[in-house]
């Protein structure tokens, strides 16, 4: 909980204040959509920025996707399933189309950026 408030505390420190943020939950004077994702099964949902990784957002809630790699790609244990918002998650990586044994609507959460709502269930549960 405390991460959530201060994820949001420091978007709106960074926008009330006129600096730069590297994440992207403002723009220009007005607030930028963020998409909320839900985690199955547990039904954790959180909102976040288009900069933000599923694996990322994953650690806001205490979702453990199982990541031994801190996010590089190179375990791919952090396998999701897209349960809907699919086309609002971009094209699979280069380290994705690597991975074989990733079915059609599997993902890795940390090379997934999202642009709108989604609903990924965690294969670790």
């Amino acid at each position: 909980m405390y991460a959530v408030l201060f994820f949001r505390w420091h978007n709106i420190k960074q926008f009330s204040t006129g600096g730069s943020s590297r994440r992207s939950g403002f723009e220009q004077g007005a607030l930028k959509f963020m998409p909320k994702v839900t985690f199955l099964p547990s039904g954790q949902q959180v909102e976040i920025d288009t900069t933000t990784t599923l694996r990322e957002a994953s650690y806001l809630v205490n979702v453990d996707v199982h990541d031994r790699c801190g996010g590089l790609g190179a375990c791919c244990n952090c396998v999701v399933t897209v349960v809907s918002g699919a086309e609002h998650i971009g094209p699979k990586t280069v380290v994705e189309e690597a991975v074989f044994y990733l079915a059609a609507d599997d993902r890795l959460s940390c090379q997934c950026r999202i642009t709108g709502d989604v609903v990924v269930k965690t294969s670790h549960a």
